[in-house]
């Protein structure tokens, strides 16, 4: 049988019954085990390229070659596969190793796709006897054809929180469909690669801290051809919701001291030291609220408005900052809100006081299950309920972005489908609450001993963190819309308990209903279902 010369590699046309797939055989791969835990890593810019269903990725410090074996048909005989360097001279220059992993005897006639591992970046010789085998040329595959340079889909800039275990999947695709090695420099310590999965670790000590590293994944069907990218990965302190108001912790009936009752009831918002609101009074009766961003027309509240007038209201209102003023929405009212004794608007008075009929303050939300009624919010004392559109209301107008707007890809599943990471807000929430219902001190107690994938510290939430998973936009339910934490309404209470104690009411806690996103005080005694947070 002939043997064909480098140089003839490319004029000459192979039958295809001797033509490989140019894809690895998977018995010849490293197996890739799988992260166990936290969360994928989502890039702050949009990522780059199409992804590729079809690649290898190769962790090794090697490189792997496809080597199509051409055999005699004549004899059947038995031959020994050698591996040599195509250049003695210049593999004894370069100090090059050549390691042939599948040396042994083969039985002809055969065809096989042998793969041979070096680190040597060029092109090896190799021989079955004393026939030479095709070997790869510069720059083109085993057909003869161009071969073409992998891509990487990375973005550039990712962000990690301390305390939340993140990964990256280093994604790769090859038009030529070869088997790609990659290689990753300058990892940050609080990091480790784990073949294709990059993990991050940071803890608090990290905050602030931003890596830059490089990843390179090289072509094996022409390891001269490989592509690079540099990734950052910033270590950020995950925003935080603003704090409720309370400012002491309680037991099942009274007001105690923090640490009394640490034990039986933890993680109350006042033993954690929530930090004061970052207010501002700005010229002309604005009020800004550094936690949020939002500013408020504090000094230009109508008492008396419908749902629609009130819109007008604030969209023709002008002030000396030449700001666009809108109606908040019910997330944005309820976050000047205080859950606190004193039961106000921040604590500030307002330039009119509502009578009692018209103290609640219009949202620009409408109710879905009722396209007739919009969510209003009471301050004294703290409340929200829906409200026919025509019935008159008070309006207070807020300008900046809009806060707290869930995006596509807030909520992401772990990989052992245990928990969700709130990614808006730096939380995960417990997957699995199909647990009985509970008392307040029984939910305390469940979340308290809770342990998921080796993490403890599980609490039940405050009622900003329960309120900020709602999805008050959707339709029929809100806290179903949420999309991740696989409740069966019918099995549990449709009411969620928070950690937060009605002020007014020691004994009575505030619930979340999750059948249409009302906030109800309740009984400490009473049952409710609960959803754990860390």
């Amino acid at each position: 049988m002939q043997a064909f010369s480098l140089e003839q590699l490319g004029s000459v046309t192979l039958p295809l019954s001797v033509v490989p797939s140019l894809l690895i055989p998977a018995s010849a791969l490293p197996s890739n085990p799988r992260v166990e835990h936290g969360y994928q890593l989502i890039g702050l810019e949009p990522s780059v390229g199409k992804m590729q269903h079809k690649h290898q990725t190769i962790e090794s410090d090697a490189t792997y070659l496809v080597a199509l074996l051409i055999v005699r048909e004549a004899d059947g005989a038995v031959h020994k596969v050698r591996c040599r360097h195509l250049d003695q001279t210049v593999a004894l220059r370069e100090g090059l190793y050549l390691f042939c992993p599948l040396s042994g005897e083969l039985t002809a006639p055969t065809l096989d796709v042998l793969v041979f591992s070096t680190t040597y970046r060029n092109f090896l010789q190799l021989s079955l006897g004393e026939e030479p085998l095709l070997f790869l040329k510069d720059k083109v595959d085993l057909a003869g054809q161009p071969n073409r340079t992998p891509t990487l889909n990375l973005a550039q800039h990712y962000q990690a929180y301390p305390g939340v275990e993140t990964f990256l999947t280093v994604a790769a695709e090859d038009e030529d469909q070869d088997a790609l090695f990659l290689s990753v420099e300058g990892l940050p310590s609080f990091a480790e690669q784990l073949h294709q999965y990059l993990v991050f670790a940071p803890t608090s000590a990290a905050v602030g801290q931003t890596s830059t590293f490089t990843v390179s994944v090289r072509d094996n069907g022409n390891p001269s051809l490989t592509v690079s990218a540099e990734v950052k990965v910033e270590v950020v302190a995950p925003p935080r919701l603003p704090a409720s108001g309370l400012k002491t912790c309680y037991d099942e009936t009274t007001t105690r001291e923090c640490a009394e009752i640490a034990a039986r009831y933890p993680a109350q918002e006042a033993a954690k030291g929530a930090p004061p609101r970052a207010l501002e009074q700005a010229e002309g009766g604005i009020l800004h609220d550094g936690d949020t961003g939002l500013r408020w027309a504090v000094k230009q509240v109508e008492t008396e408005a419908t749902q629609h007038a009130a819109a007008m209201i604030c969209k023709a209102l002008v002030t000396e900052s030449g700001e666009q003023w809108r109606l908040p929405s019910r997330r944005e009212l309820l976050s000047v809100a205080s859950f606190g004794a004193e039961n106000t608007l921040l604590g500030l008075a307002l330039e009119k006081d509502p009578s009692t009929d018209q103290a609640w303050f219009w949202t620009s939300e409408v109710l879905v299950t009722d396209k007739a009624d919009f969510w209003a919010v009471r301050f004294h004392p703290v409340g929200i309920e829906s409200a026919d559109a025509d019935r008159p209301g008070a309006v207070l107008c807020v300008a900046g972005a809009p806060w707290a707007a869930r995006r596509q890809g807030s909520f992401q599943r772990n990989v052992s489908n245990t928990a969700v990471l709130d990614r808006d807000w730096g939380l995960e929430w417990q997957v699995d609450n199909k647990a009985e219902r509970k008392t307040w001190a029984g939910a305390f107690e469940y979340c308290a001993g809770l342990e998921l994938d080796g993490k403890t510290g599980w609490r039940v939430p405050g009622i900003r963190e329960l309120e900020s998973i709602l999805q008050l936009e959707q339709d029929p339910n809100p806290f179903d819309a949420a999309a991740f934490l696989e409740f069966s309404l019918a099995a549990s209470a449709p009411v969620f308990w928070t950690s937060t104690t009605e002020a007014s009411r020691p004994d009575t806690a505030w619930t979340i209903s999750m059948e249409d996103g009302t906030l109800i005080p309740q009984r400490k005694t009473a049952f409710g279902s609960v959803c754990c947070v860390r």
